[in-house]
């Protein structure tokens, strides 16, 4: 029996058998210390549902040992499943709100995001004006100001812009995209030397067309980055070399010049000569003509 039941133990952790629960039960009657076949015997209880026999069980090998870590833990799940499922037969015969949050709550404060996304979006096919889908949307809402509250102390504390990014998206996923993109620009002009903020904010200018800005928070970190990415960007921000403009006013100078058409000549030669005293000497020629 003994045999039976160690080969039933040893397969029972690889989920690759059925456990046979006649053989554990008479095991435990042989010997009432041993914890580890009481240990299966409640697992295959709690498969098959079977909640107030896996009870039983658990509570004798507390007994034995109060402070056994297994066992605490599965009465526990024992205890979430009972209350999950009352909620969802409430649900299913009332349509009770509150059976829905609490059911939403569950699944959040046991990481199942998934089911609660379901059990929203269940709601949300039946029709948007639900008053369970409103209330678990409302609930939804809430849970993400919660954890965005949480990232941003999260940034804070590090001054990371990696850790300011993760809050930044989630005020976006939010629909504060205004507030994330202030929070943004304050983040930058609070660690202008720091390069991935910098490039970030730069594209998010550039992006939405506006250039000036975005050459504007470039050029504190320009002279001395080695970043391909900014400079790639800096290189398509920055006006045309100004040689290529030179020339092409003096180009047009010139023909107009050679034309006599004097006053026409005289703005593209001062892109030349700029401030020069040599744009009296210009005027001066002109008279001579």
């Amino acid at each position: 029996m003994r045999i039976i039941v160690l080969i039933s133990l040893f397969f029972s952790f690889l989920h690759s058998l059925e456990i046979d629960i006649d053989a554990f039960k008479k095991e435990a009657l042989n010997d009432p210390t041993n914890i580890n076949a009481r240990l299966v015997l409640a697992r295959a209880y709690i498969k098959k549902r079977n909640f107030n026999e896996a009870k039983i069980v658990l509570s004798q090998i507390l007994a034995l040992e109060t402070n056994h870590q297994k066992a605490k833990l599965l009465m526990n799940e024992i205890k979430n499943e009972t209350i999950e499922h009352s909620y969802i037969e409430d649900l299913k015969e009332r349509g009770s709100v509150d059976s829905a949050l609490n059911l939403y709550n569950l699944y959040i404060k046991e990481g199942r995001k998934d089911d609660a996304k379901k059990l929203k979006m269940r709601y949300w096919r039946k029709s948007i004006n639900n008053p369970i889908y409103q209330a678990l949307q409302k609930k939804d809402q809430e849970v993400l100001f919660v954890r965005a509250d949480k990232l941003e102390a999260v940034y804070k504390k590090s001054k990371s812009f990696e850790d300011f990014k993760k809050y930044y998206y989630e005020l976006e996923g939010l629909g504060y995209e205004k507030l994330g993109f202030t929070k943004l620009e304050r983040f930058v002009s609070e660690n202008k030397l720091n390069e991935n903020a910098v490039l970030f904010l730069a594209n998010q200018y550039y992006w939405t067309k506006r250039s000036d800005k975005s050459l504007k928070v470039l050029k504190p970190v320009i002279k001395r980055t080695k970043n391909s990415a900014i400079l790639i960007l800096y290189k398509k921000l920055v006006p045309k070399p100004i040689y290529k403009t030179k020339l092409n006013s003096k180009y047009r100078a010139e023909t107009y010049f050679l034309k006599k058409q004097y006053l026409k000549s005289i703005p593209h030669t001062k892109h030349i000569l700029k401030k020069s005293k040599m744009i009296v000497i210009l005027g001066f020629i002109m008279q001579l003509h």
